[in-house]
């Protein structure tokens, strides 16, 4: 999850119509095609890794398909739900009761879900149904980072779109287009060849990286993956300290995206406390660290609430063990 700084970062660069989309031309030529057809598809699907770019393209097109007349103050025809938060069946069921509504100022009626994979299967049901004969005011966009956890037969309603990672030159360019806008006396060359050696290439991460760049981080700081998310630390270290009141408070800036890189940085500070350590103290230490990947396994939405869970629990054992 973003912090204060990147948020408001990534909300001013955020692209606002296809053409100002860096990296991929191929798929928005893709959708335009259909789009100039006269085609306007019930249900569309786009996928691709974390901080790809799905939910922006997903609100482009939905702009998009209202036609030049369409104004932010229609925005209520524009739903994004999260399905970290609503993806039980009678969240959908009460989505899909509005859905056959009119619009209020619009065109359409657009229903963006995020994160789709956390759809319960039997709210994929219900959406299932939806899809297959929904009002022809109605359009769903569904996004997610993984395709292959959800129900086929609903994707097979979908028109599909993948979000590949960023090519070389456009992870240069995308970092050169965030310095331009906001510090274009500034030079990005060795960042972004940092950021195309690395693994990591969303549009996301590129802005994080731009604003640890601009905080003064070195350039193989900033460049480093999400999980070297300054939090991450602060996280690992009141937990360390068994400071239940100081983590809570730092949980409250994460979110379910965070936590495959929260517990590694997490269990790699408790690691490195453990080598120090000895006699009981050592055993407590190697207890809270088996309890933290015990979670690993829990996906989707569980994910985050066992993370916390099992940092909270963590906190009580070091309190205790000083």
């Amino acid at each position: 999850m973003l912090n204060q700084s990147e948020r408001n970062l990534a909300l001013a660069l955020r692209p606002q119509t296809f053409e100002e989309m860096v990296g991929f031309e191929a798929t928005v030529a893709q959708v335009k095609a259909v789009l100039a057809k006269g085609e306007n598809p019930s249900a569309w699907l786009f996928s691709g890794k974390p901080g790809a770019g799905k939910t922006t393209l997903a609100r482009i097109l939905a702009r998009f398909i209202q036609g030049p007349g369409f104004t932010d103050g229609a925005s209520y025809d524009i739903q994004e739900i999260n399905a970290a938060n609503f993806s039980g069946v009678d969240d959908v069921r009460a989505f899909v009761e509005n859905s056959g509504l009119m619009p209020m100022a619009a065109k359409y009626r657009v229903y963006i879900f995020d994160e789709a994979q956390r759809l319960s299967e039997a709210a994929q049901q219900v959406l299932l149904k939806e899809f297959e004969d929904t009002s022809p005011t109605t359009v769903w966009i569904v996004c997610t980072t993984a395709p292959s956890k959800m129900n086929k037969a609903l994707l097979s309603r979908c028109l599909p779109f993948a979000l590949p990672d960023l090519a070389n030159a456009d992870v240069a360019k995308l970092v050169h287009r965030v310095l331009a806008r906001v510090a274009p006396e500034v030079s990005g060359a060795e960042l972004a060849q940092k950021l195309i050696d690395g693994s990591v290439r969303s549009p996301r991460h590129i802005v994080r990286a731009v604003d640890c760049f601009l905080a003064g981080k070195p350039v193989e700081e900033a460049a480093q993956g999400e999980e070297h998310n300054a939090t991450y630390f602060e996280v690992a270290q009141a937990v360390a300290a068994g400071n239940w009141g100081k983590t809570r408070g730092l949980l409250k800036d994460l979110d379910y995206e965070d936590c495959r890189g929260l517990r590694n940085v997490v269990t790699g500070y408790l690691r490195a406390m453990l080598l120090k350590a000895d006699g009981d103290r050592a055993q407590v230490i190697a207890d809270c660290i088996h309890g933290i990947v015990v979670y690993v396994p829990v996906e989707d939405g569980l994910a985050y609430s066992a993370t916390v869970a099992s940092l909270y629990k963590v906190c009580k054992k070091l309190a205790g063990a000083k």
